[in-house]
């Protein structure tokens, strides 16, 4: 708003370089009188110029008695781009389907609701991985907004057991016996994923962090245990500290269950 007229509460907004006057609702936000009130404007706006212009505008009610007065409107070049919002990361299990414009608009201050474009062709909804798709609104003014969207792309259980199996077979290579695979194992996942107090919860969500990111902290590496001991057909669980500061697991091994601890010892 530039300017407010004195008597009639006429108020004037601000508009764009080369709008054109449809009528006077697009300067005029509210009239108020007494009576019913006709309003003119007496100076006509070269909105082909940037910057202030003083114009005259003319409140005329039905008995005759008028207000005018000077005012400031400004005219100002569109700059701005519009503004495209809902873009909240999306999370997906491998395999599944994106509705890459649910929830998503685009906004601009001068043209209201336009179009807007995604481009997703980076995204790989059949593999594990974190990906971004690119959104570009433009307005009629040629402003262009250009945004990320996260997209995450989770692992399914097929694959976190085949990461599993691959492992197990690496760790009990030309290794014999039951309880010898089981130290195998421990030993492999003590010696290659590193201690970080990087974590998540769930057996299967750990073990995918311990095979894919070769880090974590004791619960990880409980898990990654436990999960090739299952996958190996070996009885075991994970157990943990009362209150709760380390994990570790106890194993079935020899018709007896023994507690075994494959987080490095100088963590």
């Amino acid at each position: 708003i530039a300017q407010c007229l004195v008597g009639s509460e006429m108020c004037i907004r601000d508009r764009y370089v080369g709008e054109q006057i449809q009528n006077l609702k697009q300067f005029i936000v509210s009239v108020t009188d007494a009576s019913e009130v006709t309003t003119n404007i007496l100076t006509t706006p070269d909105f082909s110029k940037q910057g202030e212009q003083e114009i005259t505008v003319e409140a005329v009610d039905k008995y005759g008695n008028k207000t005018t007065k000077t005012a400031k409107l400004n005219i100002v070049q569109d700059t701005t781009g519009p503004v495209i919002s809902g873009l909240k990361d999306i999370t997906i299990t491998k395999g599944g389907s994106i509705d890459y414009k649910k929830g998503v608009s685009a906004t601009d201050a001068k043209d209201g609701t336009v179009e807007f474009n995604v481009d997703s062709s980076s995204v790989n909804t059949q593999t594990a991985g974190t990906y971004y798709a690119t959104y570009t609104a433009k307005d009629k003014s040629n402003n262009t907004t250009t945004n990320k969207r996260k997209i995450v792309v989770q692992n399914s259980a097929s694959d976190v057991y085949q990461k599993a199996d691959e492992i197990m077979a690496k760790a009990t290579k030309g290794v014999s016996g039951t309880a010898n695979k089981i130290i195998a194992v421990k030993n492999y996942i003590r010696k290659n994923v590193k201690y970080s107090h990087k974590t998540t919860k769930g057996i299967e969500k750990a073990a995918w962090q311990a095979f894919t990111t070769y880090d974590g902290d004791c619960y990880i590496h409980a898990a990654a245990t436990q999960l090739i001991l299952t996958r190996m057909g070996v009885k075991s669980i994970i157990v943990n500290a009362l209150d709760y500061t380390h994990y570790w697991n106890l194993v079935y091994i020899n018709g007896k269950y023994r507690h075994i601890d494959p987080t490095p010892v100088s963590y």
